[in-house]
């Protein structure tokens, strides 16, 4: 398994992970093969809490950061997890796999850091099986609960380890964690890099999709939030959470101008589609004349 950790500082982005975490959650609004294209996200396992919903979750994590006995403004709120398997293990990691591995990875990070709010999602796309784990930074005696590089290496190597020992037909997901220390820096630099465009390829093809689907920048806006993927203002600068990250628009070819075309040519085609309906009209009455 390849288990991967983000610390999150800014309380503004508890909302866009957790709608993330659990997008497409309300499947009668979305069509069977959107579900399907984007992976079942759902929780399937949670600890420290009995909300379910986005904003049960986010006002969960928000009381227990109030615990927090020293607080501090550079101090990590959240920290989300994400445990994957290889691509050539989807037939072997099924339901049951991904709950036990859930279930295990809360039993070690509350016993190594002290008891928290964690709440563990399912994803089944990117074309290999994996789980999102939202964890509060805060253990419910006030202390922070964020492992050191030391726990932190141990609670991989004893997930892995039970994972492995328990499910012993999943063989393509060994990793040796701690590899990355034997890479070179180049090779690092390749995988961060090739991480970011898999985002960005993603990312784009949501906003193409989204693009061709609403009438103003407004509506464009309000559609990426629906989706979950909250957007930002800075000044003139209009951005995109998404999967933990910030993007600009316009970094990604959706500027101003472009999204102020989609008003002017809507009020285009509105006067378009009034000037033919005109026309039909007038055409009726000169038959009716000519009779």
């Amino acid at each position: 398994m390849l288990i991967k950790t983000i610390n999150l500082k800014s309380s503004g982005s508890i909302t866009p992970l957790v709608k993330y975490l659990l997008r497409y959650q309300d499947r009668s609004k979305i069509k069977e093969v959107d579900i399907v294209a984007q992976g079942h996200a759902k929780l399937i396992y949670k600890t420290g809490t009995r909300a379910r919903t986005v904003n049960g979750l986010v006002k969960a994590f928000r009381q227990q950061e109030t615990l927090r006995l020293f607080p501090k403004s550079n101090n990590t709120l959240l920290q989300h997890t994400i445990i994957s398997f290889n691509k050539l293990d989807n037939e072997a990691v099924t339901d049951k796999v991904l709950l036990e591995t859930a279930h295990k990875f809360c039993e070690l990070k509350n016993e190594l850091g002290g008891e928290t709010i964690i709440a563990i999602f399912q994803h089944l796309d990117k074309g290999h099986k994996h789980i999102h784990c939202a964890s509060s930074t805060v253990n419910n005696t006030g202390y922070s609960n964020v492992l050191n590089p030391s726990l932190f290496a141990q609670l991989k190597h004893e997930l892995s380890a039970h994972i492995e020992h328990t499910f012993p037909e999943i063989q393509h997901s060994t990793v040796r964690h701690g590899l990355a220390k034997e890479l070179s820096t180049p090779e690092l630099i390749e995988n961060i890099k090739n991480s970011r465009e898999s985002d960005k390829k993603e990312l784009l093809t949501i906003l193409e999709n989204t693009y061709k689907n609403v009438t103003s920048k407004e509506h464009f806006l309000s559609e990426l939030d629906r989706l979950g993927h909250t957007h930002y203002k800075r000044g003139d600068t209009l951005g995109v959470h998404f999967n933990g990250k910030k993007y600009r628009l316009k970094k990604l070819g959706f500027d101003n101008e472009k999204l102020d075309k989609l008003q002017v040519n809507n009020e285009r085609n509105e006067i378009l589609n009034e000037l033919q309906t005109l026309r039909e009209q007038s055409n009726e009455q000169e038959h009716e004349l000519s009779r």
